[in-house]
């Protein structure tokens, strides 16, 4: 029997271009479904196992797992047979551009570390709207699923649905220079670590490197590594053990000033206003 699923409204997020963030914890049977959704989301399995009703069956989705779900297409989930681990399922609602429909993959895939690991730094960059929802910025949401598609994991035609086909300079190599620059900037970016001595660290030039991060991040290096320092930052303002001037310090800026004027910039508020909370 169908269980029927509490339906959304995202229509006033999307209005002000965001996407809605949900986390479930679920220690009794999870089970709603296969019904017809109303939604589009990205559906991503923290903890535990379940099987998701994707293309007409279920299928298994362990940890780490990750499907795209299209609204107006059957979908539904239920916990593994025989697991008694707590589920934990991380859900992002959004509106996804028309084109994108009938192409997203709904199957479940277990997404490389390197993927995951940039899933819940989106995740852990939400903030929340006025009505108290946790929301993320909707063209980040955008972005993170047309890389993804584009890295081909999704195994799903880039060119069918998530705006265009993979450049043949960021094939093979592609994903080991983009692996081998977020481990630089999360090793070096504390340190002052600059665009151009990024590209040096990964054998790339910076127009390569350029391209390599359009192509998976939809941003610059510079951005990219801006975005750590902010990430880190919030981190750091948020444990209260420490002040202002040490955080920028401690992220990589050679001043306070400088750090002052990009947290503002990223955040639209200052780190002293943020720490306050």
């Amino acid at each position: 029997m169908a269980i029927p699923r509490a339906p959304h409204d995202i229509s006033q997020s999307s209005r002000e271009g965001f996407a809605v963030v949900h986390r479930k914890h679920k220690r009794r049977q999870l089970a709603y479904g296969p019904a017809i959704t109303d939604v589009d989301e990205v559906f991503a399995v923290v903890g535990g196992e379940v099987e998701i009703f994707a293309e007409g069956a279920w299928r298994a989705a362990p940890a780490g797992s990750f499907a795209c779900i299209a609204r107006g297409q059957r979908h539904g989930v239920r916990g593994r047979a025989g697991s008694s681990a707590e589920v934990r399922i991380l859900n992002i609602i959004f509106d996804a551009p028309a084109r994108w429909r009938n192409g997203m993959p709904r199957t479940p895939v277990v997404l490389p570390t390197v993927w995951w690991r940039r899933l819940l730094d989106l995740e852990a960059s939400a903030g929340f709207d006025a009505r108290g929802q946790r929301v993320l910025r909707l063209e980040e949401v955008r972005a993170f699923i047309a890389a993804l598609a584009r890295s081909g994991i999704l195994g799903s035609p880039a060119t069918s649905w998530s705006g265009g086909p993979v450049r043949p300079d960021t094939g093979a190599d592609w994903m080991s220079t983009w692996t081998a620059a977020e481990d630089v900037i999360r090793d070096r970016a504390s340190s002052g670590l600059s665009a151009a001595q990024l590209a040096r660290a990964v054998h790339a030039s910076p127009t390569q490197l350029r391209r390599v991060f359009l192509a998976a991040r939809g941003c610059s290096p510079k951005d990219a590594i801006t975005g750590w320092r902010i990430v880190e930052a919030k981190r750091l303002l948020a444990s209260g053990h420490h002040t202002v001037t040490q955080v920028a310090r401690l992220v990589g800026y050679a001043t306070v000033q400088r750090f002052t004027i990009m947290f503002r910039l990223k955040c639209g508020i200052t780190p002293s206003a943020f720490a306050r909370g």
